[in-house]
């Protein structure tokens, strides 16, 4: 029930908005494509994920940094959804 709930909540605006510029499914087929990722299984793996912790990229560094890492990348989100990535590499 939780996962319907989800689907309708994060993809029903979308599709419709889709419907009404006369493009159905328009978005759903580019985030396929984008992603790599159907949004049904995108969305069961981000309702299976509940509950998580969030950790600071400070603490992610501090992390790493104590156990003689440096940082090589790092790609965010920018306050989106999504996950950021880093790439360390020990010294």
């Amino acid at each position: 029930m939780i996962l319907i709930l989800c689907f309708i909540r994060l993809w029903g605006p979308t599709t419709v908005k889709d419907l009404l510029k006369g493009k159905p499914f328009h978005t759903w087929k580019t985030y396929i494509r984008q992603r790599g990722m159907s949004p049904k299984y995108d969305v069961i793996d981000w309702v299976g994920g509940y509950p998580f912790e969030v950790a600071k990229p400070e603490e992610i560094f501090a992390f790493f940094h104590d156990k003689g890492y440096t940082l090589e990348k790092m790609y965010t989100c920018a306050g989106g959804h999504g996950c950021n990535q880093y790439v360390f590499r020990k010294q």
